[in-house]
């Protein structure tokens, strides 16, 4: 039952991160008789040996996944160690019933597989979906580590660095990490965007608008989050039907871009249209948009009480 937990929530990661190519393969390889788990009650060692076969998580059919978890000083501590000298720890305090806390522990062990095992797929999950900033910067020193020497995978790393401690408000911090980006890889295109948002930070719209233009230029074709990124602009700027033009444009290059759903749902709030918004912000939930990134928008918050979306919290909330 267990295993068949964690394979679910490792499935579920990577539908919520958009990574359809990569659903489809754990689809046919975490099959149940891919996975064992043998748990004992607590008080004594819980051992969990989780096997995980295919190419869909990167893990080579000789090696294995083995979960230990045993308790310790009133906390859980789970150990995870990969066949060829990877491991992972970290501790969770049991609830209050002294039971193990046996829904974060599965979310825990399905992060830390994907963080060895398919890196690609946390880094939307934290972004677009959980919005776990400390999570996400965690993340990114353990790519850093992991792929130490590697300009370009530096660039990149120190971008997104930049980017999520400037949503946590430490613009020196942010500003630090972006010029280290820069000396590990100046032609990295993201290092526009990262320039982008600080300017919208600073009021500064058009310079935001020509730094987004400049990074879409350097593609053939430009991607739903470039519009998005303009439109996100120009709706700071307070210029609504420009945000909801590059909005529709994200999501016709991407049907499926949740955060430009949510961000139509807002445009139309602001409008008074609170049918069409709540419409949108349905669509977003239906593509995997997060429900506590939601609650917790000040902007959204007239509209959480609403009976559409107490039903919609039925449905999407975890």
């Amino acid at each position: 039952m267990v295993a068949q937990l964690i394979a679910q929530q490792v499935h579920d990661i990577i539908f919520a991160s958009r990574k359809v190519e990569f659903v489809e393969e754990y689809k046919s390889s975490l099959d149940v008789n891919e996975l064992s788990v043998d748990m004992v009650g607590l008080g004594v060692p819980i051992r969990s040996v989780i096997e995980m076969l295919g190419k869909a998580i990167g893990v080579d059919r000789k090696r294995k996944i083995n979960t230990i978890i045993t308790e310790e000083a009133g906390k859980i501590v789970l150990t995870v160690l990969i066949s060829g000298g990877v491991s992972d720890r970290m501790e969770l305090p049991l609830s209050d019933n002294s039971n193990p806390p046996m829904k974060k522990l599965i979310s825990e062990v399905s992060e830390v597989i994907l963080k060895h095992t398919n890196e690609n797929v946390l880094v939307p999950y934290y972004v677009q979906v959980t919005g776990e900033l400390d999570k996400e910067i965690e993340l990114y020193k353990f790519l850093l580590d992991k792929h130490f020497g590697d300009s370009i995978n530096a660039g990149i790393m120190y971008v997104r660095w930049s980017r999520a401690l400037l949503e946590l408000g430490q613009r020196e911090a942010a500003e630090q990490k972006l010029e280290l980006a820069i000396a590990n890889n100046p032609k990295e295109p993201t290092i526009y965007l990262a320039q982008a948002e600080m300017a919208r930070k600073d009021g500064d719209y058009l310079r935001a608008i020509q730094l987004v233009k400049r990074r879409m230029n350097m593609r053939q074709v430009p991607t739903s989050g470039d519009y998005s990124n303009l439109g996100l602009i120009y709706s700071y700027a307070g210029v609504s039907d420009s945000a909801i033009h590059y909005y529709n444009k994200a999501i016709e290059s991407d049907p499926d871009a949740a955060i430009s759903y949510y961000n139509l749902s807002y445009e139309f709030l602001i409008k008074g249209d609170t049918g069409v918004a709540l419409d949108y912000l349905e669509r977003s939930f239906a593509r995997s948009f997060s429900v506590s990134a939601f609650l917790k928008d000040p902007d959204m918050k007239s509209v959480v009480n609403h009976p559409r979306v107490k039903s919609m919290m039925l449905k999407y909330r975890p």
